[in-house]
């Protein structure tokens, strides 16, 4: 699997660009706290990307869990950024988003202010109906997870106010994002 980001020890971005480019490039200081946040926050997502590569197919509930553990700490840094007013309402309008092409994503809910998968996971568990049909209704309901996790990164990336910079962060996103998809269309759940 491809990087997007490295982060060294001391979590600090080790890329070719520097804050004095960004600087240079128009980023006011909040653009410059976001994207310090956005770089360990991208590592962490990297992580889970990779544990859904490696543990998948043998536990797809850990998958599940994984993608609900990246929306919820997306929101949370949405919060924490100040770029949204509290996590329930940026996730409830994330899941109503995803929800008219995943209507198994009404499985999802929000439970004290996070992103619970306990309902999806109990129905995993509990399935007695053809393993084609869960295949299908749970890998779409991960997919549904991901397109969560893209309608939090398009409210961070609106707020930014130098547009440049907002781009290069979409560019960012669309790649986790492409990511986690790829990784999670190859669970055989």
């Amino acid at each position: 699997m491809r990087k997007f980001f490295v982060v060294d020890c001391n979590g600090e971005y080790t890329g070719p660009e520097t804050d004095a480019e960004s600087a240079e490039a128009g980023a006011s200081g909040n653009d410059s706290a976001i994207e310090s946040g956005l770089v360990l926050l991208l590592s962490e997502i990297a992580r889970h990307a990779e544990d859904i590569n490696e543990l998948g197919n043998k536990d797809p509930v850990e998958v599940l869990r994984g993608l609900s553990e990246a929306v919820n700490r997306t929101a949370e840094f949405a919060l924490a950024a100040g770029i949204a007013g509290s996590e329930s309402p940026i996730l409830a309008e994330a899941l109503s988003k995803s929800s008219p092409g995943v209507p198994e994503a009404g499985l999802l809910h929000i439970d004290k202010g996070r992103l619970s998968v306990q309902t999806v996971i109990n129905l995993y568990n509990g399935w007695t109906g053809p393993e084609s049909e869960r295949g299908i209704m749970f890998g779409r309901i991960a997919l549904g997870l991901v397109g969560i996790l893209e309608h939090i990164f398009s409210l961070i990336t609106s707020a930014f106010s130098s547009a440049k910079i907002a781009d290069e962060w979409s560019d960012a996103f669309t790649v986790c994002t492409g990511e986690l998809s790829y990784a999670v269309k190859n669970v055989k759940f």
